[in-house]
């Protein structure tokens, strides 16, 4: 590992641990894997009695290596009320600790184990939804692949201005800084052009089958592109998709306009009504989606 490298990573984990939102309300838990590290999470149930729940996965953003799970402890409360869903809120591990695909695998896991006891939370394995946000919204549509796979499809993809494409950034940074990022994020060599990596190469023939997808994007966001390219192979293959672009929202606004967030560019009256908005339109989505009144 190269200095550069090693005070990179020293920098991001002691930036993550100020991210910490110290008092969740969420219920700690960690998913148990066979062999392997469990998964933190954070468990919300809505206050409707109604069972089996739907459930949605929720997965922050922060370029893979930021941010922590706690600070979407409010947003997830108002989904779960919103939705009327159960949330499972994934700390997924940073990629300054594990490469990729570590982090696309723990969700996967995640996702089939709460499948696998559905019955012990009132839970509906049918109505699952994995959504997530930038550098989450990545994790959540390569998860999504990795399942089907699998033989398990989601009923429903959230992707909010998601990060979906490696193969034409030549380098996550320009200039000078671009081979000592391609050493954090691809240190094993990984081919960008994998699905799990980028999933804008899956083939129409891995996305047929495919259900619902949910896109929110922003009007002055580069990552729009990703989004409206994965967009139109999804319907190729004929995907159900719903679009909505927010053309004066900043990227990161459903996150950072919460409470657990410090004060940042984005974070103002006029974001936060736009990620309202954009909360009611994703909770619409998704009870069409499940058929909830």
């Amino acid at each position: 590992m190269s200095l550069k490298l090693a005070i990179m990573k020293y920098a991001v984990r002691r930036k993550r641990k100020k991210e910490v939102w110290k008092n969740p309300v969420g219920q700690r838990f960690i998913v148990p894997r066979d062999g392997k590290k469990g998964v933190d999470v954070l468990l919300y149930r809505p206050r409707q009695t109604s069972k089996p729940w739907p459930v949605i996965f929720n997965i922050h953003g922060g370029a893979w290596v930021g941010c922590d799970a706690s600070q979407m402890d409010s947003y997830c409360l108002d989904m779960a009320e919103k939705c009327g869903a159960f949330i499972v809120n994934i700390n997924y591990t940073k990629l300054d600790v594990q490469p990729f695909p570590y982090p696309q695998k723990e969700i996967r896991d995640t996702v089939l184990w709460f499948k696998e006891h559905a019955g012990d939370y009132g839970i509906d394995s049918e109505r699952f939804a994995l959504m997530g946000y930038s550098a989450g919204g990545h994790l959540a549509a390569a998860s999504a692949l990795m399942l089907k796979e699998q033989g398990f499809n989601i009923s429903a993809q959230v992707l909010c201005y998601p990060f979906l494409d490696f193969t034409e950034t030549g380098g996550i940074l320009g200039g000078e800084e671009s081979s000592i990022m391609e050493e954090f994020f691809f240190p094993s060599g990984v081919d960008k052009r994998e699905t799990h990596i980028s999933p804008v190469m899956a083939t129409e023939e891995q996305l047929k089958g495919m259900e619902s997808v949910v896109f929110i994007t922003c009007g002055s966001d580069p990552l729009r592109l990703h989004a409206e390219h994965y967009r139109d192979n999804l319907l190729a293959a004929g995907v159900n998709v719903s679009y909505r672009m927010y053309e004066d929202a900043l990227h990161g606004f459903l996150e950072v306009n919460h409470k657990e967030y410090p004060p940042q560019e984005g974070k103002n009256p006029a974001q936060e009504k736009l990620a309202k908005e954009a909360e009611g339109y994703i909770a619409s989505e998704l009870k069409k989606i499940w058929s909830i009144e």
